[in-house]
């Protein structure tokens, strides 16, 4: 795992509330109006929504996404990716409990943390706890590769890393299949924090090599 960049270390050093789209611009971003956050909630609170939507989170749903590729290595044809993200479980009491629960049914090759960890930008015990929770029964089982979202702080990274996660900061890596190879190459997050570098996930490997590229937010290929 790389070091943090000096532009994700800046903005988590900030004081107060981070800002998306910092200046004059961020004054009419969606997510720094806090305001009309307020308003939402409780326009679905009159009506009777905000506990359906609640339920509607605990109604885990598996999709299953089969990819073809005319260039993949033929000793990885049939590779099962399992990707799970943006969990924000600290508010969600029981959630990891009935992830952990569904995960287990599942078959899969190696598995990726796909960021956000946290509901909120600070990083809490609970929240903490409970991503131990899903990790560990997924370390014991395979592979598992992780990168960073616009919710995760860098010390979320350290901490995956000290369970056995291989974190994936603007570096790659190599899985290998009965002497062929492909590349997991993943950037930092690019929505929040500005902290991606493609170049530095790139670096070394040639124009040639079977790669997936990992990342948090779609932006990077804008």
């Amino acid at each position: 795992m790389r070091d943090i960049s000096p532009r994700r270390k800046q903005i988590e050093h900030e004081t107060g509330r981070h800002k998306i789209c910092r200046g004059w611009r961020g004054r009419l971003h969606w997510e720094n109006m806090e305001w009309l956050e307020r308003i939402v909630e409780k326009s679905l609170r009159a009506c009777g929504l905000y506990q359906t939507g609640f339920r509607n989170l605990f109604d885990i749903r598996t999709e299953r996404i089969e990819v073809s590729f005319p260039d993949l290595p033929e000793a990885f044809d049939g590779l099962r990716l399992l990707w799970l993200s943006d969990f924000h479980i600290d508010p969600l009491d029981g959630l990891a409990e009935l992830l952990v629960e569904r995960l287990r049914l599942l078959e899969y090759d190696i598995a990726i943390h796909g960021g956000d960890s946290t509901f909120n930008y600070d990083l809490t015990d609970t929240a903490v706890e409970r991503i131990r929770m899903i990790t560990q029964p997924l370390l014991a089982r395979s592979p598992v590769y992780g990168i960073l979202g616009n919710h995760d702080r860098y010390e979320m990274g350290r901490i995956l890393e000290s369970w056995g996660v291989q974190m994936l900061v603007n570096e790659h890596t190599w899985l290998e299949r009965d002497g062929q190879r492909i590349c997991l190459a993943a950037v930092d997050d690019c929505h929040y924090y500005y902290g991606d570098d493609l170049a530095a996930a790139a670096e070394g490997l040639d124009a040639h090599s079977f790669k997936i590229l990992l990342s948090h937010s779609p932006e990077i290929i804008n």
